[in-house]
């Protein structure tokens, strides 16, 4: 009796594990496309708006087959769902019952986009379509029975309609007026398959093909489907518009729908939110002569002649503005073009950034920037760059950058093709700047003194505490901010310790709290940034970042 339970304990486990495993394993799409080029500005054939989702979607992974009109390939068995695309001819051979793409010969779930192609002597040997059109605007409409499919779910209806497209478009992705496509007049064995209709469609929908949800086994004309197959009629051209662009949320979360469901995968009852990789916030900096610009998008120039009355406005690393204003308070005086023509690749830097330095020497031992308008929310890291080729001395420059706190970093840029000043972890003051002064290094060994800056990048950091606590740190009043000599607090759990910190970490004050409200006399703290901890039973419940003016 042992014996069976174990064994039955046994299969059990092995039946759950590979469940698990089947559900972690990505669904691995065909995307079967035409090898075409298409209009400037349009989605290439391999980037389209449908692969990039499938590409973003940990659910599949997605084989992009750019084909020839004639191509054969005889593979389909190793994937689990294809996409044949409306970007081939309706006359493509890949099309026709003897073709790779041949609606009988297809043997996995498909969606099948090209309704043009529904005809005698071509997808069809016979029973094809008989009408069929451009469908004109943009609307298609769903009865409400339809609407509980599961190929709507997350979609917006308007008085039964909506649209997939911004605008129609050309064949090839230019201006135009198609979006969709039908066929009508088919010989179809499944008459209640039609989903969803277009204005021009006035008669015989229980033979028309647009978008459909055909079970297996089930006749098209002169062939029988070995697999599931969707139908959905859109245009190429309207698919690829503007890169992709073109889709609106309800056309893209109806292909997110249709592949989930082909696939077997639960489908989502929200519309579709792309994925948007965040560009991480830089600002780049090349300083030089007017002369010599990097013009590639989202760098600054900072040239020897900005001072305080040409204050220079930066912008990030997308071009935008930052409304961070940088200027000269101790000027530079020179201009060098002997930076590294060839900066490594790990620099991530131009050579138009990298090949000139603005300099100080002899005549001006110093030199400064001011940046002003910093966000106080966030904490700043600086890389300074420099290089002087040919030089075989070393000609460390030390550069300050201060705010509320003060970091130095340190470079030697004689023959430098890599390396960068470092400085991390820098608050701006109260009234949002920092400050940079360079100076020599202790390093340093030239005579004349000479130390340059060549190019920078800016970053940033989000100013948080620690927020994984019990107490809800969110009830917390905290006024004035920022403050000047006292802070008020009130909805503090009673008896609870206030602890303030510098930004280094250093307790400056601490109190103990006797009710839920208290006052903080703070005339002893410098300007800068802190961080209030609130804690019970020597246990921190919550923490919030103090500014003081």
């Amino acid at each position: 009796m042992k014996k069976n339970l174990l064994c039955l304990l046994t299969l059990f486990v092995l039946a759950l594990s590979t469940g698990i495993s089947q559900a972690q394993t990505a669904k691995k799409v065909a995307y079967i496309t035409a090898d075409r080029e298409f209009a400037m500005g349009a989605s290439t054939v391999t980037d389209d708006a449908i692969i990039k989702m499938l590409q973003a979607d940990e659910n599949f992974e997605v084989t992009v087959m750019a084909v020839a009109m004639d191509s054969v390939f005889d593979n389909l068995a190793e994937f689990d769902l294809a996409v044949i695309q409306e970007s081939f001819y309706s006359t493509a051979a890949i099309l026709k019952p003897t073709g790779s793409a041949g609606l009988a010969k297809i043997p996995i779930p498909f969606i099948f986009n090209k309704c043009w192609a529904l005809k005698d002597g071509r997808a069809l040997v016979s029973g094809g379509a008989t009408g069929g059109a451009n469908g004109t605007g943009l609307t298609i409409t769903v009865e409400p029975s339809n609407q509980s499919n599961e190929l709507f779910n997350g979609i917006t209806f308007t008085d039964n309609t909506f649209d997939a497209f911004k605008e129609g478009a050309s064949s090839t992705g230019e201006v135009g007026e198609n979006a969709y496509n039908f066929a009508s007049g088919l010989d179809l064995s499944k008459k209640n398959t039609l989903l969803a209709t277009l204005p021009d469609m006035t008669s015989g929908l229980d033979s028309t093909i647009f978008i459909n949800d055909f079970p297996i086994g089930s006749k098209i004309g002169s062939e029988q489907l070995a697999a599931r197959m969707i139908a959905i009629g859109m245009s190429f051209g309207a698919i690829i518009k503007d890169d992709g662009d073109n889709f609106t949320q309800n056309g893209i979360t109806l292909w997110r729908n249709a592949l989930y469901s082909l696939a077997g995968l639960t489908v989502p009852t929200t519309p579709y939110e792309p994925i948007v990789e965040e560009v991480p916030y830089a600002i780049k900096i090349d300083f030089g002569p007017g002369s010599n610009n990097t013009t590639e998008p989202g760098w600054s120039n900072v040239y020897m002649e900005s001072t305080e009355a040409q204050k220079v406005e930066l912008i990030d690393s997308e071009g935008d503005s930052t409304g961070i204003m940088v200027y000269w308070h101790d000027d530079i005086i020179g201009i060098n073009n002997g930076g590294t023509t060839e900066p490594k690749e790990s620099v991530g830097m131009p050579s138009t950034a990298t090949m000139d330095n603005l300099y100080c020497n002899g005549q001006n031992r110093t030199a400064g920037l001011t940046f002003e308008n910093f966000d106080l929310n966030y904490y700043y890291n600086f890389e300074v760059f420099a290089s002087r080729m040919g030089a075989t001395d070393n000609r460390e420059a030390k550069y300050t950058v201060a705010g509320a706190n003060s970091v130095v970093g340190t470079l030697n840029p004689s023959d430098n093709d890599s390396a960068f000043a470092v400085i991390e972890g820098v608050y701006p003051n109260a009234e949002g700047t920092i400050t940079l002064d360079i100076d020599k290094g202790d390093n340093h060994e030239e005579a004349y003194y000479y130390l340059y800056i060549g190019a920078m990048r800016i970053t940033r950091t989000l100013i948080t505490a620690n927020n994984e606590f019990d107490f809800n740190a969110e009830e917390v009043k905290i006024y004035p901010i920022p403050f000047t000599d006292q802070v008020n607090l009130s909805k503090i759990p009673a008896k609870s310790t206030l602890s303030i910190y510098s930004i280094t970490g250093t307790k400056v004050i601490e109190i103990q709290a006797k009710n839920d409200k208290t006052r903080i006399n703070t005339s002893s703290l410098k300007s800068g940034v802190y961080v209030l901890h609130v804690k019970v039973d020597g246990k921190t419940i919550s923490a919030h970042k103090l500014i003081k003016k």
